[in-house]
């Protein structure tokens, strides 16, 4: 099953997201909804999985939970919206996560984007980052992966653009030859291994747009690939800087 995960969209779905979701068969949210609209638009594309986050009114607490538990394809699924990460869990969610030890979990919150295992647990953490312009995350991010036979496998990061509604449009990513786009290479231009995971830079200057940590959380042919996906370039004027 193919999943496209994304989080804290604070009441704007970015169109791009229905075409990078397109294959998808499930769409998962991790919260900050912002808008029933943001759900209802999910809804009518395709299977929603969803969680209320902190911003999220009472119309939207009254349609979802807070916290949701479910198996899909042999993986036991635990998302919440504030959940914090391995060796820095939340305090309410980290007694949920050691009570449940579920196979993948996920949140949101942070607006930064991660990808990592916890050894101790033996679980895969998730955050998406935030695809929506509210916040402090200069880049907007989704994931997409697959899950079959209770492995986690092609996991990509996204990149929508900078977070800002005053910047240009995303260009979309045209297929080739009339095929789907390619697969990125394993470590594309514009990253650049550092310890902890991946800092995606900026391929002109050279310098850090936004953190991400994202780990290849297993290995060899069946384990778990992380490519990065470009909607487009950032640029010089597009007000870059370092977000620790």
């Amino acid at each position: 099953m193919r999943i496209g995960l994304l989080s804290d969209t604070h009441g704007f779905l970015d169109d791009a997201v229905f075409h990078h979701f397109a294959e998808c068969d499930e769409v998962w949210h991790a919260g900050d909804f912002g808008t029933t609209e943001v759900l209802d638009r999910l809804r009518a594309f395709k299977p929603v999985r969803g969680v209320y986050g902190n911003v999220d009114g009472s119309e939207l607490r009254a349609d979802l939970p807070e916290d949701l538990v479910w198996e899909c394809e042999g993986l036991n699924v635990y998302m919440t919206h504030i959940g914090g990460y391995p060796g820095n869990y939340d305090r309410r969610a980290g007694k949920e996560v050691r009570r449940l030890r579920p196979g993948l979990f996920i949140c949101g919150h942070s607006h930064i984007l991660k990808v990592m295992r916890d050894q101790a647990l033996g679980l895969v953490h998730m955050n998406p980052g935030a695809c929506g312009h509210n916040g402090w995350h200069l880049v907007r991010t989704l994931l997409r992966f697959t899950v079959e036979g209770g492995k986690i496998s092609g996991v990509q990061a996204i990149e929508l653009g900078p977070r800002g509604r005053g910047q240009p449009s995303e260009k979309q990513v045209e297929p080739r030859n009339g095929t789907a786009p390619g697969p990125a290479s394993r470590h594309p231009a514009g990253t650049r291994r550092r310890s902890g995971g991946h800092r995606l830079q900026d391929p002109a200057l050279d310098q850090p747009v936004y953190r991400a940590q994202i780990e290849d959380v297993g290995a060899g042919a069946g384990g778990y690939v992380h490519q990065v996906v470009h909607d487009r370039p950032l640029h010089r004027t597009e007000g870059m800087r370092h977000h620790r």
